[in-house]
């Protein structure tokens, strides 16, 4: 593969174009099948879990291609979205991406960590997700128009290892200064 790169999106007057450009993306990706099971695109709420999650861009060769919208939650990671252009869909990215991901939340110390998502049960990334350990879950099945919506999660468990400091600035949870000045050197 070209060079992929993953790094995190902070909210800076520089980036607000990939807010924008992420929404596009989620709504060009999704609108069918929202459609398909009886949703609408909501535009605010998209802007309102945009900020409220942790988001990575994806580059290939510098070139935007998609992003990462995670949730922290109390031992949990929420996997909000994986948004890929159409033309790199389909290519193993959607699959380093997760490699990355849970490589990033195997770092994490000190405990194991839950990754948890939500999928329309017609989505082609079931098979994605069960290839990368997860499982479906037995919590109750959300009726849709054309089928439902799934939850599934994996257990990460935690490496021994510290992470070195560049990892802890790409890490999926940082949120402190030291993360966002080394992270803010590799944009």
């Amino acid at each position: 593969m070209d060079d992929l790169s993953i790094s995190p999106i902070y909210d800076t007057p520089a980036n607000r174009y990939l807010n924008a450009a992420a929404q596009r993306l989620s709504c060009g990706n999704m609108l069918a099948t929202y459609k398909r099971h009886g949703f609408h695109w909501d535009a605010e709420q998209f802007e309102e879990k945009w900020q409220d999650n942790k988001n990575f861009a994806v580059r290939l060769n510098g070139e935007w291609i998609g992003f990462i919208s995670l949730k922290s939650l109390k031992d949990m990671v929420y996997l909000r979205d994986l948004q890929l252009v159409a033309q790199w869909q389909g290519r193993g990215i959607g699959s380093t991406c997760l490699s990355w991901l849970i490589d990033c939340l195997s770092k994490r110390q000190p405990h194991d960590i839950l990754l948890r998502l939500r999928a329309f049960s017609d989505s082609p990334a079931i098979a994605l997700y069960e290839r990368h350990g997860f499982v479906r879950l037995e919590e109750p099945f959300t009726p849709t128009r054309a089928g439902g919506i799934i939850a599934m999660q994996r257990k990460v468990k935690t490496g021994a290892r510290a992470m070195t400091s560049s990892e802890m600035s790409l890490h999926p949870l940082r949120h402190d200064a030291m993360a966002e000045s080394s992270a803010a050197s590799l944009q």
